[in-house]
């Protein structure tokens, strides 16, 4: 069914030849340097041969071998007519040098994930120049942290739930860490699901934004909860207590709506939690005690900027393609009132001159081990994580202080 041309073409791109690289264009890369096309003879005799066994004639291990193999291949053409004898001597004689291409890898940790998805691959939802927009961000920020901090990013569009940038270490090129993707890691999200419990109460019609909340101190199971800052405020509304991501109030709302109809908005919105973990949190999970993933709690956040409509996360495009809408799992009426008390319209603080504005959360887990940041606009969802894989702690992790300003930095001049 195929000419000569056609199987010639497929067996030079899938063909292997050193190390992991199949096809005549990334071995060429590879060991000269140069496009498959701009190859001199010398060059492209040696790389015909490798295919027969491309270890033993690596030319980079085995030098003598990979030629002994090249003498092979001119001769064969000799013998066919292809080439000139005192042309195949002269390509014999010359030793081509070897040299390796500089070239990007861009976003591996989206690549792993989605072939993992999809083993045969496909057109994935990556966004190439927004990603390379967010790796320059993360570069520049992760020179501000403590040496070794690793970030984490995921940007979410929110018309149709592709992944367009996907981050999962700060230094994708380190022997360890490098290999982590954060964006999938579980970690404690401190106080970033606490839009969600005030959401619950808010959709069951049990509280208000202007509903008030005691910050007093409480007791459970002999555990007294503190605030972030150690103190108590007394009476406080919804609105304020969500603002200063108050853990007492949020603790007394989630019990007010109920635990288990709580972690079913979470779940509804895309948060994931591992099996019985939020369960076991308790009233806790206000302050992080169940482990989340960057991914799944971006596409929450994504959620909120649908104005509740939930859907699912997507990497390849022909996913985000489909028509079908989620289920609304908010009404428009408790995002708004979220918005308003999420938004740098109300917080200006936290906002550039040049930034259009957005809604945020921020977390930081106990023991300052995780630093999050997340939040939307019209067009993304933006989630950031910062701390050590290995979960050692730093004070410098709090995510008003390490996270936000990555986040603000994203947002900021952001011309859609």
């Amino acid at each position: 069914m195929l000419t000569k041309d056609e199987i010639l073409e497929r067996y030079l791109n899938l063909a292997p030849y050193v190390g992991n690289h199949r096809g005549v264009e990334s071995a060429s890369l590879e060991l000269f340097a140069k496009h498959a096309a701009d190859l001199s003879r010398p060059e492209a005799y040696l790389l015909a041969g490798l295919p027969q066994s491309p270890t033993r004639h690596n030319p980079r291990r085995h030098p003598e071998s990979s030629r002994a193999r090249r003498a092979t291949v001119l001769a064969a053409a000799v013998n066919t007519g292809q080439l000139e004898a005192s042309m195949a001597t002269d390509i014999g004689q010359s030793n081509p040098r070897l040299e390796s291409a500089p070239r990007p890898v861009l976003a591996p940790h989206f690549a792993r994930l989605a072939f993992a998805e999809r083993p045969g691959g496909g057109r994935t939802t990556l966004d190439s120049a927004l990603q390379l927009r967010c790796e320059n961000l993360v570069e520049r920020h992760a020179a501000r942290l403590p040496e070794g901090s690793d970030i984490a990013l995921v940007a979410i569009d929110l018309e149709t739930g592709a992944v367009r940038a996907l981050i999962g270490s700060a230094d994708p090129g380190d022997p360890i860490d490098g290999q982590v993707n954060g964006a999938t890691a579980w970690r404690s999200p401190g106080s970033a699901l606490k839009p969600f419990l005030y959401a619950t109460a808010f959709e069951a019609h049990l509280a208000t934004p202007e509903t008030w909340i005691d910050d007093s101190p409480m007791e459970l199971a002999g555990w007294s909860p503190q605030n972030f800052d150690g103190d108590f405020s007394g009476m406080v509304t919804a609105t304020d207590a969500l603002h200063r991501s108050l853990n007492i109030p949020a603790m007394r709302i989630t019990k007010l709506a109920g635990l288990t109809r709580t972690i079913g908005v979470l779940e509804s919105a895309g948060v994931r939690f591992r099996p019985g973990s939020a369960q076991a949190a308790g009233l806790a999970l206000a302050t992080g005690a169940a482990e989340v993933r960057l991914i799944d709690l971006t596409n929450a956040y994504a959620t909120l900027g649908r104005n509740g409509q939930f859907k699912p996360w997507v990497l390849y495009a022909d996913q985000a393609a489909e028509p079908a809408s989620g289920p609304t799992v908010l009404s428009p009426r408790t995002c708004e009132s979220l918005h308003t008390i999420l938004s740098t319209r109300h917080r200006i603080q936290a906002a550039r001159p040049d930034a259009h504005h957005f809604c945020w959360k921020t977390g930081t887990s106990s023991g300052f081990r995780d630093a999050w940041s997340l939040g939307h606009d019209d067009h993304y969802a933006i989630g950031i994580w910062i701390g050590h894989f290995s979960g050692a702690p730093s004070p410098e992790f709090i995510g008003a202080q390490a996270a936000t300003p990555l986040l603000v930095d994203f947002f900021s001049g952001f011309d859609i």
